[in-house]
């Protein structure tokens, strides 16, 4: 029997040890898969950030070129509010968006290209004077 009893502690202290182990072992695993996905939360409002920058350049767009043909269509100025406040607003919306993706050169050059559509955009159909100089038929390779 006295053998039996430091057995006993031996085991019990055994068993107390490899639970502390555990549960400090579960702790580290928590605490890093909690960093990681707070990297991640912040890249996905990153990516919410901007495609809520496109949506609404999409829209102001969508709008302009209602009013567009609204005007063209009718003859009436009073359909142009649109188009002159999407005017103003996507500058604005276009230069956030910069700021936005400096981090990320691909996503600078697709911003880039958005823009260059952009100014190609406001430009559609109006007398190639009113073009950009690059744009004009003068600048442009035969």
């Amino acid at each position: 029997m006295k053998r039996s009893f430091p057995l006993a502690y031996l085991r019990l202290y055994a068993g107390l040890t490899l639970a502390v182990v555990i549960i400090l072992l579960v702790v580290i695993l928590t605490v890093q898969a909690i960093r990681k996905q707070g990297d991640g939360t912040q890249m996905v409002n990153h990516s919410v950030k901007i495609i809520e920058k496109l949506r609404d350049i999409r829209y102001n767009l969508l709008q302009m070129r209602g009013a567009r043909r609204a005007f063209w269509l009718t003859g009436k100025n009073n359909f142009l509010d649109s188009y002159y406040k999407g005017n103003n607003l996507i500058p604005n919306y276009l230069q956030e968006l910069i700021q936005e993706v400096s981090d990320n050169p691909i996503q600078t050059l697709n911003v880039n290209r958005l823009i260059l559509y952009y100014l190609l955009y406001l430009f559609f159909g109006q007398p190639m004077e009113k073009y950009p100089p690059i744009f004009q038929k003068k600048n442009l390779p035969v």
